[in-house]
């Protein structure tokens, strides 16, 4: 499901949740794997860590494909993740557009603020909430800005499901990410 709200810029602010058979080691695992990433995440042509300021923090390089005659974007954030109990994590990504000049063919995006929560349920079943917004900058309509926005999250949240489901990262331990006691492992 993914639903969208109207923020004060004028721009969509989007809420999503899916369920899908996964592990909390195996979300991190899925998104330390930058290489990977634009084969799952729609319109992202690269992903690069540009510093790790602590253990769960990665400093962050994104570019986005946009359809022409739109140009591409860019956007620089500061992702860092906990679990507030053993079977939850939180990842929250921020803008830090600051951190790095700005790239040639690149319209620099703002205003980043992205929420990932998970919860494993029972049977190895994840839940997975997210909320995200960000200024795309430039001079994009919002209408157009926000189709983008709701069509792009979709196939993300579909691909991300299939990645998680198909068991890539089923085996991989995150240090520092504790298994749920309360849940048995996925199939």
């Amino acid at each position: 499901m993914v639903y969208y709200r109207t923020a004060e810029s004028g721009y969509a602010e989007i809420h999503a949740a899916t369920r899908t058979v996964t592990s909390l080691s195996a979300f991190i695992a899925l998104l330390h794997d930058t290489a990977h990433i634009p084969e799952w995440m729609d319109s992202v042509r690269e992903v690069t860590v540009l510093a790790e300021p602590g253990q769960r923090s990665d400093l962050v390089h994104t570019l986005f494909r946009a359809p022409w005659p739109v140009s591409d974007r860019d956007m620089v954030t500061l992702s860092r993740y906990w679990q507030p109990t053993p079977c939850s994590l939180v990842l929250e990504i921020s803008d830090r557009h600051q951190d790095l000049p700005e790239q040639k063919g690149h319209v620099r995006m703002f205003d980043v603020h992205t929420r990932w929560s998970l919860e494993s349920l029972e049977d190895g079943i994840t839940k997975i909430d997210y909320t995200a917004y960000a200024n795309p900058s430039g001079n994009l309509p919002h209408w157009l800005a926000n189709r983008a926005t709701l069509q792009t999250t979709f196939r993300t949240l579909l691909a991300l499901r299939e990645e998680l489901s198909s068991g890539r990262y089923r085996a991989q331990r995150v240090e520092g990410i504790s298994p749920c006691p309360a849940t048995s492992s996925p199939p």
